[in-house]
């Protein structure tokens, strides 16, 4: 997980899985980190599992 920025409460995220990228907007409620929202893309030639 790479951390891209962070402004008070919120911030923003970028994960790297084996098969795709994900960009993650989360916001500080109540002294937690929670997701409110994900974007995704496979890489190519990534492989979909489940």
């Amino acid at each position: 997980m790479r951390i891209l920025d962070v402004y008070r409460n919120v911030a923003s995220v970028r994960t790297t899985m084996a098969g795709w990228i994900d960009y993650m907007q989360l916001a500080r409620m109540d002294g937690r980190w929670v997701i409110v929202n994900v974007l995704w893309e496979e890489k190519p030639g990534g492989e979909r599992r489940g």
